[in-house]
């Protein structure tokens, strides 16, 4: 088949590399089937199943981040390994208990639609997916085999068909709903105190204010900041939210509010209107100008943020949210664009520092402060606006919004020992996207043109290794951006002046960064990978930003390469791939030089035969600890030695199964999948938490770092885009649950298509105890009298992975 508009052969799915087009295939009948039209409900439903949730980062920066061992962990109402909750009672667990196991019950349907809202998908609306996991097990174990409900927003695009209706308003909030194309508004400039600063804050509460009263929180810091009211205005629009913790905010009403002599006043109510409406934002931005006058103003948007595919704010009263095209209509129906721009923009949500966005956001202001990961529930700490009063200039002023930021993190990290998360925020000066983008260019032209099948592998290596942001979120559900000052530093082992450019041009942008992150530096950018099956969707979104068309090529291109049947020339089959046992517990297995030269990542596997259920095994250990020999030789490095969880009052000693996060020079980081409940492993208030154990060769029985939420979204109707903002207080639960599952593996599994008669047997165990009586890991050697095996996983460079046979160890 060939692309309707320029005429060159289209990919398998229906995918134009040239122009980004797609188009539908036809059945005999002549109907369309199966391939998404852009813009269009009725689109393809996602692929069958995941590629097991594992993290793609090559080998320094790898493994699986969902369900323990790289299955997918949705939300709450999911089981430990991103399985759904079995049916089954787990026990009582009125600590401290030992290992309670729970079958595996399977759920019985998979395949839903997949709908995609005109321009914006709602990221597979799943990001938090139907996954239904299946992890991994010895041979044939790490399998997150996750299937996705991918939903996405009919109401995101330039058509708006399907757009629902505005509410109408007759207050002075209401703008022409009407108004498709933006133009540019020439409003009189309102007269201004010298050195005055109005200061906007479009406040979407959702959920975060309708269940943890977030929004109200954040107004009281404003209010005792004690700012300078003179010469500060802080003027607030609320809306969004099913209710306010804060009765000075009507629940029926979108309302203005400002602070005055340290109180919170309502200037003006208007009528309920939907907060994730183009016109709602651009009528308080005329609103603000004209009845808060000042020589410069800043906007603060307050809520969830999804990056460049799925926009900023999600109004809970209407399920919708801005796309970064919907920005651009509010801002450009605004007084602020042309030689009036706002001087700072700034994102108080998460993954809005990438590239795109300050790419639509550059004709509307000066600045930008965004955060590249997931922020916490706590958000912003607005003290900084009592130190604001001496500066204009939005990078002095972002420097002070990020040192205030981070040491409130860090502040709450500390009085919270088990609190972690990576944390970042960075102000970038927009004058210099052009800059950038020029730069991305000449850098992606050229690899543009040398990339083919014979060079992909240069470039999924690179992708594999460059920093992932927001990396809990994984495989399907990967929002697939990187850091780009990263990615240009990798790029510079092929292209080094090129790459140069680039991160020169970089560091003019981004002018002030703060994070406690490693290789994070304030920028992000696209590079479809983990979540390959969506690419053909996301390019032909990514082309609509008109945005560096030589790197949008450049990705239109890999992805092709990506997810094409014939780029990769290893064959793979698990009955030929056997490790041999060396006799020191490390074991071996020969590669092809063809597999060798498709490897991304080796990840080992240690086992232990399930003494409670003859054939079954029981997951204990993985690793990136692996080397590759120049006679394609790969050998796990595994010492004999495991970690087990302590109790600090009983000395009670429990096994864990843990899984690599991240592997540098200095340290290794693994997983611990854990529940945190009170009386009751099944009930609502259960929290799914990783918590984050660090080895070094000091300390190789490991210290926990801490612990966060297993990846989890904002839910609205089964709609799911946004990373959910909420941290963990684990002294707000009784006891705590570490899990590890049992399962017989059978050779004839396959790790790319889930078969449930392989995983009936599933049942998955705890070790639970109570959480005041303290818990520590510690190093021992594998359980005498009780045999372990190991295995192989390879992951190739289009992410596939292949498991090998076992070996017994002892």
């Amino acid at each position: 088949m060939y692309c309707e508009k320029c005429g060159y052969p289209l990919n398998e799915n229906g995918f134009c590399p040239v122009c980004g087009c797609i188009q539908p295939a036809t059945n005999q009948y002549g109907t369309q089937q199966g391939v998404p039209q852009y813009g269009q409900q009725g689109m393809q439903q996602p692929p069958q199943y995941g590629q097991y949730g594992m993290q793609q980062q090559g080998m320094q920066q790898s493994s699986p981040q969902y369900g323990q061992y790289g299955m997918q962990q949705p939300s709450p109402q999911y089981g430990q390994y991103g399985m759904q909750q079995p049916s089954p009672q787990y026990g009582q667990y009125n600590m401290p208990q030992a290992v309670q196991n729970v079958p595996y019950n399977q759920p019985s349907a998979f395949d839903t639609p997949f709908e995609l809202k005109d321009s914006a998908p709602k990221k597979k609306k799943s990001k938090a997916p139907i996954i239904i996991t299946i992890s991994i097990i010895l041979i044939a174990l790490i399998i997150g085999i996750v299937f996705i409900i991918k939903k996405a927003n009919d109401d995101k695009s330039g058509s708006k068909k399907s757009k629902k209706t505005t509410e109408s308003s007759t207050g002075i909030m209401s703008t022409d709903s009407t108004t498709e194309t933006p133009t540019t508004t020439s409003v009189p400039v309102p007269e201004a105190k010298a050195g005055t600063k109005t200061i906007m804050i479009y406040m979407v509460g959702s959920d975060l204010e309708s269940k943890y009263g977030a929004a109200s929180e954040d107004i009281l810091e404003m209010i005792s900041s004690n700012f300078d009211e003179e010469n500060l205005q802080v003027v607030i629009y609320t809306g969004g939210s099913n209710k306010w913790e804060n009765s000075t905010i009507p629940e029926k009403a979108n309302t203005v509010l400002t602070i005055e002599n340290g109180t919170l006043t309502v200037v003006e109510k208007d009528s309920k209107m939907n907060m994730g409406d183009a016109n709602t934002l651009s009528g308080f931005l005329n609103y603000a100008y004209t009845n808060f006058p000042a020589e410069k103003y800043s906007l603060i948007l307050w809520n969830h943020g999804g990056g460049a595919f799925f926009g900023y704010g999600y109004d809970e009263t209407t399920n919708d949210s801005l796309t970064l095209d919907e920005l651009d209509k509010a801002f450009a129906n605004s007084p602020f664009n042309g030689d009036n721009k706002l001087e700072w923009i700034g994102f108080d949500a998460c993954l809005m520092a990438t590239i795109e966005t300050a790419h639509t956001l550059a004709p509307y202001a000066n600045y930008m402060i965004s955060s590249q990961e997931p922020e916490p529930g706590w958000g912003w700490n607005y003290d900084f606006l009592n130190d604001i009063e001496d500066l204009n200039s939005g990078k002095d002023i972002g420097a002070q919004i990020a040192d205030h930021y981070i040491e409130y993190c860090n502040d709450s990290f500390d009085t919270n020992p088990y609190s972690y998360i990576d944390v970042t925020l960075s102000v970038m000066d927009l004058s210099e996207i052009d800059n950038v983008e020029t730069a991305l260019n000449n850098l992606f032209a050229i690899a543009n043109d040398d990339l083919s099948q014979k060079t992909y592998s240069k470039y999924s290596r690179i992708r594999g290794t460059t920093k992932e942001i927001a990396s809990q979120y994984t495989g399907e559900n990967s929002y697939d951006v990187v850091d780009l000052v990263d990615l240009s530093q990798q790029m510079a082992s092929l292209y080094p002046n090129e790459a140069k450019e680039l991160s020169n041009a970089l560091k003019k942008l981004v002018v002030y960064n703060k994070t406690n992150a490693a290789k994070s530096y304030g920028v992000s950018v696209y590079f479809p990978y983990n979540a390959k099956e969506y690419s053909g969707v996301y390019i032909p979104m990514y082309s609509k930003f008109d945005f560096a068309l030589e790197y949008t090529s450049f990705i239109t291109n890999f992805s092709v390469l990506l997810t094409g049947d014939n780029t990769l020339t290893a064959e793979w089959d698990s009955n030929t791939m056997y490790p041999t046992y060396n006799g020191d517990y490390t074991f071996s297995m020969n590669l092809t030089p063809e597999q060798a030269a498709n490897v991304q990542n080796i990840y080992y596997v240690v086992s232990r035969a399930d003494t409670n259920t003859p054939g079954n095994y029981n997951f204990v250990y993985m690793s990136s600890q692996v080397t590759l020999d120049s006679t394609n030789k790969i050998t796990a490095n595994f010492d004999g030695n495991i970690i087990y969880m302590q109790n600090d009052t009983t000395k009670q000693q429990y096994e864990v199964m843990y899984t690599e996060q991240e592997k540098t020079d200095q340290y290794t980081r693994y997983l611990l999948s854990s529940i945190l409940y009170n009386n009751d492993i099944q009930e609502d208030d259960a929290m799914y938490a990783y918590f984050v154990m660090e080895t070094t060769a000091a300390n190789p029985q490991g210290t926990i770092l801490g612990a966060y939420p297993i990846a989890n979204y904002v839910n609205s109707d089964g709609l799911e885009v946004f990373p959910e903002r909420y941290e963990i207080n684990i002294y707000d639960y009784k006891n705590i649950a570490f899990g590890s599952f049992s399962h017989e593996f059978t050779t004839g599994e396959d790790l790319t298509n889930f078969d449930e008669s392989d995983w009936s047997d599933l049942v998955l165990q705890y070790n639970a105890l109570p959480v005041t009586d303290g818990f520590s890991t510690v190093q021992g050697t594998m359980i005498p009298g009780i045999p372990y095996y190991g295995m192989f996983i390879i992951e190739d460079l289009q992410g596939n992975r292949h498991s090998s046979n076992l070996v017994q160890i002892q």
